[in-house]
């Protein structure tokens, strides 16, 4: 699209590019060979359907906005911007948010409201410093509670997303502390299983090992019981002749020391 070329503004002397209200279906390569010089980009507001994966060479940018286009893909390498402090990707048609946005740590704000969205990766936990997070008009059906664990949430927002009544009653959705405290709850009741998993494994494995070692005296004890038997059944005929005979032999010697005491 080198015809195009010029229609791409040069980044200011703060890193922003603006290409907004275009009419852009899809974004020049020329945007790619910016690079570095690129810190915050939006394009929104055009009728972009695709966002191609050369995305994830800006790895300098801190502000994304694409939101009011078309685009119902995200591509994976968004997780390489890993400067990025705030991404905007609301009036889409996005239905799956790529596990690889957990890997956007330095992300604070996310706005992805108004798509098509059926699930959010439990992999924003990765996003340690999120301090809001707009999924409002989606079609979720349930949120990962790692979002309650994020310390650092102040905003959660997911009204219009009506099938969420198996996680949160609908009248709490309009209320952000009270979801954020609800998926904390959630979050920390899933940890205390897994840590009360792993303590019942743990004593399974030490029970296993009282069973195998009470087997092996088991089968020492019945080997030495055996030896003993065995034993029992050689010797006895031998020692009962040889006790026989010294105690003969001492009474002997009794009667004759009793004689010669007597003279």
């Amino acid at each position: 699209m080198e015809e195009y070329d010029d229609l791409v503004p040069e980044p200011t002397e703060d890193g922003e590019v603006d290409m907004t209200h275009q009419g852009w279906k899809r974004l020049d390569d020329v945007v790619w060979k910016m690079g570095l010089k690129i810190l915050v980009l939006n394009v929104s507001f055009n009728q972009i359907e695709h966002i191609p994966e050369q995305i994830g060479d800006l790895i300098l940018m801190k502000d994304l906005n694409i939101s009011n286009n078309e685009i119902s893909v995200l591509p994976n390498r968004i997780g390489d911007l890993r400067c990025l402090r705030k991404f905007q990707c609301q009036n889409n048609k996005i239905e799956y948010m790529p596990n690889e946005v957990g890997r956007c740590y330095m992300l604070e704000d996310l706005h992805a409201n108004d798509n098509m969205l059926r699930n959010f990766p439990p992999s924003i936990i990765g996003c340690a410093a999120l301090n809001t997070c707009d999924l409002r008009n989606n079609q979720l059906t349930s949120v990962p509670c790692e979002l309650g664990s994020l310390v650092t949430m102040r905003g959660l927002f997911l009204e219009g997303n009506a099938k969420m009544e198996k996680q949160i009653p609908p009248y709490c959705l309009a209320d952000s502390f009270v979801c954020i405290f609800l998926l904390r709850m959630e979050y920390d009741f899933r940890e205390e299983i897994k840590h009360l998993r792993s303590i019942n494994l743990e004593l399974e494995y030490k029970v296993r090992e009282r069973e195998e070692y009470n087997l092996r005296i088991k089968e020492e004890h019945e080997e030495a019981h055996e030896l003993l038997m065995h034993a029992s059944a050689t010797f006895p005929k031998d020692y009962v002749e040889v006790r026989d005979l010294c105690i003969k032999q001492k009474n002997q010697m009794c009667c004759c020391l009793n004689s010669c005491s007597i003279m």
